[in-house]
């Protein structure tokens, strides 16, 4: 099939499914949507395979690498919108139906999943002896396997991979105890206002973990019982007279979210008890940012510095609002430019909060203390005598650039470096108004791999490939604040 052939295809697949994205469903009768469900299945699923090889396609011409990907999978993942974790399992389903021919035409025919080719990946790719012996082996059961793979969900073909392996090894299941353990991981990641953390642990640990989890979880929930029947026996009925709707409601909190109660739990206390390190050279910490207006008179507890205004918060300060002291709510900054909370660090770029997620972190041990801006009097011209950014100078970059000013890096500021546009080696200075957020992948692609970021860090920057062509610009992001805590 050449180009335009495909081109044609992918247009007729394009307005098919818009002919039935546009059908109401719900209008259905019964058995015409039973069968589409079926039928759909199988079109995703051939859909995924074909989606697989026209990435791997990508990941084999380079074509990435113009643009300074560190991979194939990052260029995928910011141009499709897919997640590193759907690319990368992709990719791999890709790479066995090319090293073992025998799932390749299982898996055009979406019979076999990608999932089956991963789990194929893990047991026979890698390093280790053991794996060595079954790459070798493997040739003789391949069409067996591919029809069993075929034919079976991937957790019954893991299951007799599984058999096979310790059948070719008998002293695969010491290497598969020690895999397992080398695989641990915990991953997390931002998804909207929340943060999905998920891993994987060998069986021992992990059945320990959740045992240990499950135990707190219970004596919790035991501890909020008697301090109700307390409350009921001092004839208060809870806060308000509502403590027989708050013990309902306590009652009603699913078990998966009181297990992540009891973590979080067992998190604070090893940190409470001096076991957790300082990260950095500080103890381990998130970052609220909060506009100088909807900060209102610092607590005591909370040790505020002096502002240029000469109250404890700064300027355009009024008095205490409620709960921790948050001015009061649609306060405005000079000017009538508004910008709320915002929750920096963890590798993520800024992400906004609300004032109420704001006054419940600075109830805690937060330490609220001054950002200062330029114009509030932060050092900004360093001169000849210095070549490294300030705490002050890189703080301010962070929540400038917000992240690595490369186009299309988009890596969070936190994880990024100071770069002079001149270079200081050549007489640029050591000024944020001449120097941008870089991380060090693309930091090395403009010092070594010939990319120039051309313009005003504090406006637009254009990256630049090495033949001058551009890749894109990026702009810098809202200063959000005044005061962080």
């Amino acid at each position: 099939m050449g180009p335009q052939q495909y081109a044609e295809a992918l247009e007729q697949v394009r307005a098919g499914m818009a002919v039935l994205a546009s059908a109401a469903a719900l209008d259905l009768p019964a058995t015409v949507a039973a069968d589409a469900a079926v039928v759909l299945q199988r079109v995703l699923a051939r859909g995924e395979a074909v989606l697989a090889t026209v990435e791997r396609r990508v990941e084999t011409s380079g074509l990435w690498a113009a643009d300074g990907a560190r991979s194939a999978t990052a260029w995928l993942t910011r141009h499709t919108g897919a997640s590193r974790g759907e690319v990368g399992a992709r990719l791999t389903a890709a790479r066995q139906c090319e090293e073992r021919p025998a799932f390749a035409a299982g898996f055009a025919a979406g019979d076999v999943r990608v999932r089956h080719l991963t789990v194929l990946a893990a047991a026979l790719d890698g390093p280790g002896e053991a794996r060595r012996v079954r790459r070798e082996r493997f040739p003789e059961v391949a069409e067996a396997f591919a029809q069993v793979a075929a034919a079976a969900t991937p957790a019954r073909f893991a299951r007799e991979l599984a058999r096979w392996c310790e059948r070719v090894d008998p002293l695969a299941a010491v290497e598969t105890d020690l895999s397992a353990w080398q695989d641990r991981r915990l991953v997390f990641t931002e998804l909207g206002d929340t943060v999905l953390f998920e891993g994987s642990l060998p069986r021992a640990e992990g059945r320990l973990l959740q045992r240990r989890c499950e135990a707190l979880a219970k004596a919790q929930a035991t501890q909020r019982a008697g301090a109700d029947a307390d409350s009921d026996a001092a004839g208060g009925g809870g806060v308000d007279g509502h403590g027989g709707a708050e013990r309902e409601a306590s009652a009603a909190v699913p078990r998966a979210a009181r297990l992540v109660d009891a973590l979080c739990a067992l998190v604070e206390a090893a940190a409470a008890a001096g076991g957790v390190p300082m990260l950095d050279g500080v103890p381990a910490q998130v970052i609220v940012v909060v506009p100088a207006p909807d900060l209102g008179t610092v607590t005591a507890g909370l040790g505020g510095a002096a502002g240029p205004g000469g109250g404890a918060a700064g300027p355009g300060v009024g008095a205490a609002g409620p709960g921790c002291g948050l001015g009061p709510p649609g306060s405005a900054p000079p000017g009538g430019r508004r910008q709320g909370p915002v929750l920096l660090g963890n590798g993520h770029g800024p992400a906004p909060v609300s004032r109420e997620q704001a006054r419940r972190l600075a109830c805690g041990d937060a330490e609220v203390r001054r950002l200062v801006t330029d114009a509030d009097g932060v050092i900004t011209e360093l001169g000849r005598s210095r070549r490294v950014a300030s705490r002050d100078q890189r703080r301010y970059l962070l929540l400038r650039d917000g992240g690595c000013r490369f186009a299309g890096c988009g890596m969070p500021a936190d994880r990024c470096q100071p770069h002079h546009l001149l270079h200081w080696a050549d007489g640029g200075g050591t000024d944020v108004a001449t120097m941008a957020c870089l991380c060090t992948h693309c930091h090395h692609l403009v010092h070594e791999g010939g990319f120039t970021l051309a313009g005003d860090p504090e406006a637009e920057l254009i990256t630049l490939r090495p033949d001058g062509t551009e890749v894109g610009r990026t702009t810098p992001v809202p200063v959000p604040t005044q005061l962080a805590v």
